[in-house]
């Protein structure tokens, strides 16, 4: 009986061992510009850029650069001014995203981050995510450039803790979840060029705190 145990052990472990390695199992992907690195590569940097694996960290010091994107969770903090051209399209849509992040953002800005997109006949996005969890200290500014139909699109749920100031001349999006919004600044959201909502809610609790407009 034993016997039979084992050779059945060893042939699920030789069928195992042929089977194409999942998606999952090779970890996630992550790009910067025009470099892509992946889950087990270690620490990365480039052109106003760092990666600390351990923390899932990028650092932005003078990036000027394309999309940043993932199929997993990240975090972004902008240490200097900094702007990204996003010339990265998703297969779902067939806009542009400056940030597109498949799991949950957390993003500090400590100084100014600008998005602008690729020209598009169809609808761009400065940053597209699950979960956003944006907090702008003094002195940060998170605004777009030209093409962004939409500067933020979250379609899970959003925490915003803004010390700093969004000025967008495109829409604020919230698809699923809760907004909770604490204000020291000011949101500035003019999207006189658009023809969609400044603000876009749907299915969603939206609560606004603080001092700032």
């Amino acid at each position: 009986m034993r016997k039979k145990f084992l050779c059945l052990f060893l042939c699920l472990t030789l069928l195992f061992s042929l089977m194409p390695m999942s998606v999952s199992a090779a970890g996630a992907v992550y790009t910067v510009g025009d470099n892509t690195f992946y889950t087990g590569s270690g620490d990365q940097s480039g052109s106003g850029w760092k990666w600390e694996e351990k923390t899932h960290t990028l650092t932005l010091d003078d990036y000027y650069g394309g999309s940043i994107t993932t199929n997993s969770d990240m975090r972004i903090v902008v240490n200097s001014k900094s702007h990204i051209t996003g010339d990265y399209k998703k297969s779902s849509y067939s806009g542009y995203a400056g940030i597109s992040v498949l799991g949950n953002l957390q993003m500090t800005l400590y100084a100014e981050l600008s998005i602008e997109t690729k020209d598009s006949e169809s609808d761009n996005y400065g940053i597209i995510c699950g979960v956003l969890d944006l907090t702008i200290q003094p002195k940060g500014v998170l605004k777009d450039g030209d093409n962004c139909d939409w500067l933020i699109n979250c379609t899970v749920s959003s925490n915003m803790i803004v010390y700093g100031a969004i000025e967008c001349n495109a829409a604020l999006m919230l698809s699923k979840g809760n907004c909770n919004l604490k204000l020291d600044g000011s949101i500035t959201v003019d999207p006189s060029k658009k023809t969609e909502k400044a603000i876009n809610i749907e299915y969603a609790d939206f609560t606004i705190t603080g001092k700032g407009k």
